[in-house]
């Protein structure tokens, strides 16, 4: 019913948000910090049940964690610092409350079978080499021709989501 202007709110009104969010990304950084200074201290030298009798911690053993699945011990963030990092090493996650670190010790990584015969394999294998090929085939028609696209005219034509 009326067009209501952008504006800066006052301080007064918003000091609680913006004081809790300073204090979680200050915790935030203060756990990644801790747990970067702990994996940079054990550099490969130090066993993680070492590390933990150190810290007056307690080490959980998860097996049989995978890639793109999450579980109560495991969150996505945990599971992608695992799989960002080779076996025999530590690695660490902030976990979920944002106030505390998680070290990871990654002890075996086993590459999942592959049954040539699956068709969500095939699938999948089928639309990210096309997806691909069409990309690198477009990017070097342009570049022959010259051609330049208005992003701005196709966003209105094909929508946001589609992109030439």
């Amino acid at each position: 019913r009326e067009v209501v202007p952008a504006a800066v709110r006052p301080l007064a009104e918003i000091r609680d948000v913006v004081k809790a969010d300073w204090v979680a990304e200050k915790l935030r950084t203060i756990a990644g910090d801790k747990a970067k200074a702990i994996v940079a201290k054990a550099a490969g030298n130090t066993r993680l049940d070492t590390l933990a009798t150190e810290m007056n911690a307690k080490i959980l053993a998860v097996n049989g964690i995978k890639r793109n699945q999450t579980s109560e011990a495991f969150d996505g963030i945990s599971a992608l610092a695992l799989f960002s990092a080779p076996a025999n090493t530590l690695t660490w996650a902030l976990e979920g409350d944002g106030k505390s670190a998680r070290i990871i010790e990654v002890s075996k990584v086993t590459p999942p079978a592959i049954v040539a015969e699956s068709q969500e394999l095939k699938d999948t294998t089928r639309n990210g080499l096309g997806g691909d090929l069409l990309e690198g085939y477009l990017a070097a028609v342009r570049e022959a021709t010259k051609v330049t696209v208005n992003d701005e005219l196709w966003r209105k034509i094909s929508g946001p989501s589609t992109t030439p």
